[in-house]
């Protein structure tokens, strides 16, 4: 669990178990980008969101994994999404299901749309919360050529 924003925290996929330690941390939200039925089965991603109750609010925006274009066509979704959550005044786990490409790429979005950071300066921040975060390349290239306007 790395802390990009102090109501922004990225990684890798929970469980049922890691509750108590998302308690601990602050968490009271999670934000999940895996795909129901890809990434893992429903009824797993369902047995998380019941143990999130009533502490934690738990949403999915499922988003196909090692595809930088859905990463991209979900952004209309996932974003106010992530900033409804954060805006509430909610601390945000935002996962995948190794925390390496698309909760990185979302969390960058996230900084260029509603923080209006430059892109280099979202990379370099998302760098130092996670020196292994790998947002894809065509999603950097996407935000630098305006396209974060139109999310």
């Amino acid at each position: 669990m790395r802390q990009l924003r102090p109501q922004l925290y990225l990684g890798a996929s929970v469980h049922p178990p890691d509750v108590s330690r998302l308690q601990r941390a602050g968490i009271t939200a999670v934000l999940s980008l895996q795909q129901p039925d890809v990434d893992l089965p429903r009824a797993t991603i369902e047995r998380m969101r019941a143990a999130c109750e009533p502490h934690i609010q738990f949403r999915n925006v499922g988003i196909h994994d090692y595809d930088p274009g859905a990463v991209i066509e979900a952004l209309p979704a996932v974003l106010p999404s992530l900033h409804q959550l954060i805006a509430g005044g909610r601390t945000v786990y935002l996962h995948c299901t190794e925390g390496i490409n698309r909760a990185p790429s979302v969390g960058l979005a996230y900084l260029v749309r509603y923080e209006n950071r430059d892109v280099d300066g979202a990379l370099a921040d998302l760098r130092r919360c996670d020196p292994g975060a790998r947002p894809y390349a065509e999603l950097i290239d996407w935000l630098r050529n305006g396209s974060d306007r139109q999310v």
